[in-house]
C-alpha cells in the first residue's frame, strides 16, 4: 500500500501540473497586496517560463520552500487532489526541456488532463 500526498491542481501557459499541497502558506490574487511575509519576495512567473506572454496578473501561490519563501505566479489553480506514488510516470530524457521544472506525468486524470508534477524546489 502506497501513501497518496496532497496536491493543488495548477495551470500555467497552457501547462497543467500538480503542485504539493504541504508547501503552500498562501494563495492571492495578483490584484491585491501580497501578505507581510511575502512582500519582499520575488515572483517567478511560471508562464514565462514556459513561454508564454503573461495577459492577466493570474494568481500568486506564496510557498514554504527549504531555502525560504517563493511566490509562483499561474493563471489558475484547480481543486486539491489525493495522488500516491505509485500514479505517477517519470519523464524520460527527451523530455529534458520539462524536466527541469517536472519530473514526472499523473496516469490518471485530474480535471480532464494528465497533469505533470512540479519538482521541489522549483
Amino acid at each position: 500500500m502506497t501513501v497518496s500526498e496532497c496536491y493543488l491542481f495548477c495551470s500555467a501557459g497552457g501547462t497543467a501540473f500538480l503542485l504539493r499541497a504541504h508547501l503552500i502558506r498562501h494563495i492571492w490574487a495578483r490584484s491585491t497586496p501580497a501578505p507581510d511575509e511575502f512582500r519582499d519576495v520575488e515572483a517567478v512567473d511560471l508562464r514565462q517560463r514556459q513561454g508564454h506572454a503573461a495577459r492577466e496578473k493570474g494568481i500568486a501561490l506564496g510557498l514554504e520552500m527549504p531555502g525560504g519563501a517563493d511566490i509562483l505566479l499561474v493563471d489558475r489553480i484547480g481543486s486539491f487532489s489525493d495522488v500516491s506514488e505509485d500514479e505517477f510516470l517519470a519523464l524520460p530524457s527527451v523530455f529534458e526541456f520539462a524536466r527541469q521544472t517536472f519530473d514526472a506525468a499523473c496516469r490518471r486524470p485530474i480535471e480532464g488532463v494528465h497533469p505533470l508534477r512540479m519538482r521541489l524546489g522549483v
